[in-house]
């Protein structure tokens, strides 16, 4: 653990610390995503100079060491330091990389930067902003892309996005760490094309009636038995089916039966849930 890097929350050490064990990593590298064009000695490094340039957000990020926390395995480290005089970046071995975000990429060097971890420090104590409220037709909505605040107002209970986008991942090992005994989730997948992540919910428990304008997503039933109720019409759907959900069709899924249900969403991280006001209340 860097001490300069004065943001990093107890969630992000635990993941950090699960994942190099779990993946069975010599060496981990904290990193942090530059989603900006790129040069690298003159010539570009994640973008095309003679192509229009698409919105940052889509381009693919550049990985910049963070060094917040960085991990080794000791007996690794001091083979590579004998071999090579440094062992740092990992040598030889198997080297992992974990995702940091926002206030935990700020490294304090200098009196600047001292300036803004403060200006940090303190804004970590304002009351953050909510949703915005649209009435397009006297019909209030809410556009909602933040999804940790949609899956805790589903009433998941325990949310795990910090451990995603690694090579492999086993999905039944995921379900056992969790349990059955409460509803939870697991981001596997957050990349600039499109995320999924594993939903288990108790009978009774689920999504609430909404839809995405701009983006078509999909389901594939782990477990258990779910109440699709799209468009008004009520679909029974159990596991082992993929379920399509185009744009604009309005949906809301309920799990059903007598034991947890658990499916794997897939969409994308920044897609906007839309809700009538009364539903985005409902749970």
């Amino acid at each position: 653990l860097l001490a300069t890097s004065p943001f990093l929350s107890v969630e992000e050490i635990d993941s950090f610390i699960d994942d190099m064990i779990n993946s069975d990593f010599d060496t981990m590298i904290s990193v942090s995503d530059i989603r900006i064009e790129c040069i690298y000695n003159g010539e570009p490094v994640n973008f095309d100079q003679k192509m229009q340039t698409p919105p940052s957000q889509l381009l693919e990020p550049v990985k910049a060491y963070a060094c917040g926390i960085m991990g080794w395995n000791t007996e690794n480290f001091r083979h590579n330091i004998k071999k090579y005089g440094a062992a740092y970046h990992g040598g030889d071995g198997r080297i992992g990389f974990f995702q940091l975000k926002g206030f935990s990429t700020v490294d304090v060097d200098n009196e600047e930067d001292f300036i803004l971890a403060e200006a940090i420090a303190k804004s970590k104590d304002l009351v953050t902003g909510k949703p915005k409220y649209y009435s397009p037709n006297q019909i209030q909505k809410i556009y909602d892309a933040d999804v940790a605040q949609i899956l805790e107002g589903d009433g998941v209970k325990k949310n795990n996005q910090l451990s995603y986008n690694l090579e492999k991942v086993n999905l039944e090992k995921l379900i056992h760490k969790y349990g059955r005994e409460e509803s939870w989730s697991h981001t596997v997948i957050n990349s600039p094309s499109n995320s999924a992540t594993l939903i288990a919910q108790l009978p009774g428990e689920g999504n609430r009636m909404h839809y995405h304008h701009d983006w078509d997503e999909w389901w594939y039933i782990l477990e258990g038995e779910w109440e699709w109720l799209v468009e008004g019409e009520k679909k029974k759907i159990i596991a082992g089916e993929v379920i399509f959900i185009e744009r604009n069709r309005k949906h809301k899924i309920t799990a059903k039966g007598d034991k947890m249900a658990i499916r794997l969403a897939v969409s994308r991280y920044d897609v906007d849930h839309v809700y009538i006001k009364d539903d985005y209340k409902s749970n």
